[in-house]
């Protein structure tokens, strides 16, 4: 939309660009309900599990069979509310309490509590503070890592989601079935990888540099890795910049899907979350360039 000064946002010059609009055309074809052919099959090794997904909704469908998934994805739901009340209270206290109940049993807390913890009397204030950012037409995400600025990570991403609503997490699984998705559409249009869609991505838990698993780049068409950047102010403001194109491309992509009525998987208050559980179970461990993905 245009902005107070006549300007045009950044969201909106970004979502009509003809790459990105080609690419959230195809996209939407996806969501609209088309199918993989062939089956797409992706495989986790830590539960050792063999997966075989017919579909965007099938993924998501297959998401709830798993109790874990499940259950965080009602935590998210149900913590939503009491966190947008926390942050509209500055209540750190209550924020912190709520954010441990989210991670319960879920992630080791010395991955994440160190940061928490140092900011305990500021949280709801730099949580309020990266929200407003990234709901922003024309957010900043420079801003991000800075000294004084919001953090980013694949936990904070987590929580941002959660408050924002209409945005991605972007943790590893997710951001791999992005960049699929994106290399798939570049491969069927015999284009390298445009700058608009060159979005950062995530090694995942226990990956090291050489593991290619959640990496969907090919050729000379690389997908930038946050995990090898060492500076925390790249690292951090390129993961807000690919979180914040991420969540625009599938904003983008549902707003083409609804225009010819809303697929069943995707009614509920918020889409968003439904694709983020599919690209969860697809994002394990992607099909690597020279082998078809059924995309």
């Amino acid at each position: 939309m245009p902005s107070t000064n006549g300007l045009i946002s950044a969201r909106d010059h970004y979502q009509h660009n003809p790459v990105v609009d080609g690419f959230c055309r195809y996209l939407a074809q996806y969501l609209k309900g088309k199918d993989f052919n062939p089956v797409y099959t992706t495989e986790t090794f830590r539960p050792k599990a063999f997966y075989c997904i017919a579909s965007l909704e099938d993924g998501y469908e297959q998401y709830f069979k798993e109790k874990s998934n499940a259950q965080l994805f009602a935590r998210m739901r149900d913590l939503r509310s009491p966190m947008i009340e926390a942050l509209k209270a500055g209540d750190n206290l209550t924020m912190r309490a709520l954010i441990d109940s989210l991670y319960d049993q879920r992630l080791n807390k010395n991955n994440y509590s160190q940061w928490f913890d140092s900011n305990q009397a500021h949280l709801c204030e730099l949580l309020n503070f990266a929200c407003d950012i990234l709901s922003s037409d024309s957010p900043d995400y420079r801003l991000f890592g800075t000294e004084q600025g919001p953090r980013m990570s694949a936990v904070l991403s987590r929580i941002y989601a959660i408050v924002l609503g209409n945005f991605l997490t972007y943790e590893s699984r997710v951001s791999a079935t992005t960049c699929l998705f994106i290399r798939e559409y570049c491969r069927t249009n015999d284009m390298a990888l445009p700058q608009e869609l060159s979005l950062s991505r995530l090694q995942g838990w226990g990956k090291n540099k050489k593991d290619n698993g959640r990496n969907a780049s090919w050729g000379n068409n690389q997908f930038p890795m946050l995990d090898a950047m060492k500076r925390r102010h790249k690292r951090e403001s390129e993961f807000a910049r690919a979180n914040i194109l991420a969540s625009w491309l599938v904003e983008r992509a549902l707003q083409l899907t609804f225009e010819d009525g809303t697929p069943d998987w995707l009614k509920g208050e918020i889409p968003m979350r439904n694709v983020e559980a599919a690209f969860y179970m697809m994002g394990a461990t992607l099909p690597p360039p020279d082998s078809p993905s059924g995309i």
